[in-house]
């Protein structure tokens, strides 16, 4: 575990620095152990998720605004919620087989 803070070289007692409030985390971590996080940050169901996914069906523009006004711990990252939105429509099209681009052969002169 990391001695001091990285930010503010305050010596760490726990796992969140007590002057700055920055994490303690090692960076030095397997490409494995990365993959597998990032992969459930992204997929990962949480009552945000269902806070998140009520306004942006009945009224989108709310979570713009409280976006905007720094109210974003309470809401999926719009990041977050892209990635997932679009995993879901991309199975869904697979499964169904839409075609999306039609392709033909131009005529030879």
């Amino acid at each position: 575990m990391i001695k001091t803070c990285p930010n503010c070289s305050e010596n760490l007692t726990g796992n969140f620095c007590t002057n700055c409030g920055q994490k303690a985390k090692n960076l030095n971590v397997p490409f494995k152990e990365l993959v597998s996080e990032v992969v459930g940050d992204i997929f990962t169901f949480d009552s945000r998720f269902f806070r998140t996914l009520m306004p942006l069906i009945a009224k989108p523009g709310f979570l713009t605004v409280e976006y905007n006004l720094g109210r974003r711990s309470r809401y999926v990252t719009p990041f977050r919620l892209y990635v997932f939105i679009s995993f879901i429509l991309f199975f869904m099209l697979s499964s169904i087989d839409v075609k999306i681009v039609k392709f033909t052969k131009s005529p030879t002169k």
